[in-house]
């Protein structure tokens, strides 16, 4: 069984893995993970003016 995460931004299956994005340790170190859709990602990477030399990211 193929795993199809959905993206916890746009709430959409992912035809293809995008990014994950781990949230700050709390007080019992557990960080929170997110799935990141590659659509979604280069909007947060355009969101907070972030650059990525990835081939697969068109910012």
């Amino acid at each position: 069984m193929a795993i199809k995460p959905k993206c916890d931004i746009c709430k959409l299956e992912m035809a293809e893995f995008g990014a994950i994005l781990l949230g700050p340790p709390d007080n019992n170190s557990t960080v929170s993970k997110f799935h990141i859709c590659i659509y979604c990602y280069t909007l947060v990477l355009k969101k907070f003016d972030i650059s990525d030399s990835s081939p697969l990211v068109d910012t």
